[in-house]
């Protein structure tokens, strides 16, 4: 029976580990495992020890072990949701939002039920000492309020996804979405789905690296886009899960499904545009794998919801683009164009660098010589037609040396199109004649 049970223990598997695990192979492995916790102990010795020698200049101990907990699998606790006073909510939303998050839901969310706010208790007191990462509640006023964790010196990089936020290429194709808060009115036709996978997201994007401090990771608050670091030496495999683009990816889905059942007659809710704000804004800057059809989907439904916003026109025409629908993009573009002529930008910022930087980057994707045409349109549109002229000499002029555009002609004439249609539309607007063809 030995024998066999070592004959047994010699054979491995696919994985180069025994079928059958003997003592002594447990054994190892838990020696393997203390020399794993040792090795842990060591490195985050070593990591003081080499932050105290680096001198007061270069010592940002809290910054390195930030970024060590970044890169390695830390303990994550599930995302918990506090809902205030479920009880009261009108027409059952409180557990009809419960069902439809927990539906097919991979996610591990926690959910709690909390008081009537106790006076003099705000909802940011409560949000740390519980370490919430989200309360939601029916407010005195009859509408639904999310505040998400925030801490000070930590903002959000969106207040509210339930407003329109001032204009500047930051805001139209932004680096980051997580909202502070959310506040609408929900009505009757909306769909519990949607209003659970809006709540979710929001509560996901309060996990932006940017909101974390080094006492939210300790205590399981981990980044909600992990870190996809090297493997380089034998160690327990698990999973990286996306959790901030897996609830963004079920958002674009319930917008989606929302459009679908809409009707000619039905008004977009307050949710659905905050929906598709949020949702617009994250397909046009995400730089994750997703086919371009797929992302322009997502913007058109986004588009037939809050399509008469300008940022969310510029980035269906940015899409449109980015997928060699030139017609159908240059038709988006003029009418942020008209959109746009009663709006102005954020005084004191250079938008031109913006776009500077978006032809300077080696990534060469088809969204991002949209987002240079959406981004010309927007500028273009904020000024005179005397200006509208100089500014598009620079660009054409950066566009002969730009990274983004080697190799890649087509997108080069593409651009030089876009602004001698603009160029023609700002002509006959100042002169009185038709627009060009």
């Amino acid at each position: 029976m030995r024998g066999e049970l070592n004959r047994q223990s010699s054979t491995l598997g696919v994985f180069g580990l025994p079928k059958v695990w003997p003592s002594d192979y447990l054994n190892r492995a838990g020696l393997a495992a203390i020399d794993w916790g040792v090795r842990g102990v060591a490195a985050a010795g070593e990591l003081v020890r080499t932050s105290l020698e680096s001198g007061p200049a270069d010592f940002d101990l809290e910054s390195r072990m930030t970024r060590w907990i970044d890169e390695h699998q830390w303990p994550v606790r599930p995302m918990r949701l506090g809902v205030r006073a479920p009880n009261t909510w009108p027409n059952g939303w409180a557990d009809r939002l419960h069902a439809a998050a927990s539906l097919g839901s991979h996610d591990s969310i926690e959910w709690f039920a909390l008081p009537q706010r106790s006076e003099g208790d705000p909802d940011a007191d409560e949000l740390h000492r519980n370490l919430l990462d989200a309360v939601v509640e029916f407010t005195d006023a009859g509408r639904l309020r999310v505040d998400t964790f925030t801490r000070p010196g930590f903002e959000a990089g969106w207040f509210d996804w339930s407003g329109e936020r001032p204009l500047s290429y930051a805001s139209v194709f932004p680096c980051r979405i997580d909202c502070e808060r959310l506040e609408v009115e929900l009505s009757e036709t909306d769909s519990p789905g949607m209003v659970a996978a809006t709540i979710v997201a929001a509560a996901w994007s309060s996990r932006a690296p940017a909101r974390l401090t080094l006492e939210d990771r300790l205590k399981g608050r981990c980044v909600g886009s992990p870190v996809q670091r090297s493997v380089h030496r034998l160690e327990p495999w698990k999973p990286v899960v996306d959790h901030i683009e897996r609830s963004m990816r079920r958002l674009v889905l319930a917008v989606i499904n929302a459009e679908a059942h809409r009707t000619e007659s039905m008004a977009p809710t307050q949710i659905e545009r905050a929906a598709a704000r949020a949702t617009s804004a994250w397909l046009a800057t995400w730089t994750g794998q997703m086919p371009d059809g797929q992302r322009r989907e997502g913007i058109e439904a986004c588009a037939s919801i809050a399509g008469d916003e300008a940022e969310v026109a510029l980035r269906l025409a940015a899409a449109r683009l980015a997928c060699g629908s030139d017609a159908s993009g240059f038709d988006a573009l003029e009418r942020a164009d008209r959109m746009l002529r009663t709006r102005t930008l954020i005084p004191g910022i250079d938008q031109f660098a913006f776009i500077q930087a978006e032809l300077a980057t080696q990534m060469q994707t088809p969204l991002a010589v949209g987002r240079v045409a959406a981004g010309a349109c927007m500028i273009g549109a904020t000024m005179s037609a005397d200006k509208f002229v100089h500014f598009k000499d620079d660009v054409l002029d950066e566009l002969k040396h730009s990274q983004l555009l080697v190799g890649r002609d087509q997108d080069h004439r593409l651009l030089v199109e876009v602004f001698r249609t603009l160029h023609n539309i700002r002509r006959s607007e100042h002169y009185g004649l038709p627009a060009a063809a």
